[in-house]
């Protein structure tokens, strides 16, 4: 709980949702990520 409230819940009222996305990350949201992990993961398994 430590490290969501000290780099999400502190700032979420005074900033923008991208703001505090890359502020925790230190990155823009990115999908990319999430679709290369479900290709990895179910890509061999359905033969995709």
């Amino acid at each position: 709980m430590g490290w969501l409230r000290d780099n999400v819940h502190r700032h979420a009222s005074a900033l923008t949702p991208n703001e505090v996305i890359r502020g925790a990350c230190g990155q823009d949201l990115n999908h990319q990520p999430f679709l290369d992990y479900l290709w990895d993961k179910f890509g061999g398994l359905y033969g995709l």
